[in-house]
């Protein structure tokens, strides 16, 4: 039982380590021989895929831990989980279903290209993102009341020549 526990949760995470650890060495074993300008931005980008990385495997050990600990102790050590509350034993569950969603949150985060391509193929989000930026610039209100009777004059004209 120990052994099955061990394969399920460690070995994920040591194949992931496994992985990104490798991705990290050939970024860092990266030679330029470039200006200094680029060099600070090599060192740059290095620190934030290690952020990056960093940020994914502690994501999934958090995610998966808990419903591990719970799993380790119905099983291997026969503690009768119906004595702990229900909803305190589904979050472990829910907990560990939300390991899917980090890696794209951290990469949104953290890497331009992927966001824009994020906001690219998911186009509503791009929407929200534009009526967030509006939001957070400070307009003036009669600013705003001048650009809305404008719209409302462009759209009023538009259909007064579609019907003649």
């Amino acid at each position: 039982m120990l052994a099955m526990y061990v394969a399920v949760l460690f070995l994920p995470v040591a194949v992931i380590g496994y992985c990104y650890t490798r991705i990290l060495f050939k970024i860092w074993r990266e030679k330029s021989s470039q200006s200094a300008w680029f060099q600070q931005r090599r060192v740059k980008r290095d620190i934030q895929v290690t952020l990056s990385v960093a940020l994914v495997i502690v994501s999934f050990i958090v995610s998966w831990l808990p419903y591990a600990v719970v799993s380790l102790m119905e099983g291997y050590f026969h503690y009768d989980i119906a004595r702990i509350s229900p909803m305190l034993v589904q979050l472990p569950c829910l907990m560990a279903k939300t390991a899917c969603i980090w890696n794209p949150i951290v990469y949104v985060c953290h890497n331009s290209r992927y966001r824009q391509a994020y906001i690219q193929t998911f186009s509503f989000i791009k929407l929200f993102s534009e009526h967030l930026s509006m939001d957070s610039e400070k307009y003036d209100s009669t600013e705003s009341k001048d650009k809305s009777n404008a719209l409302l004059r462009s759209a009023k004209t538009e259909s007064v020549t579609s019907t003649v």
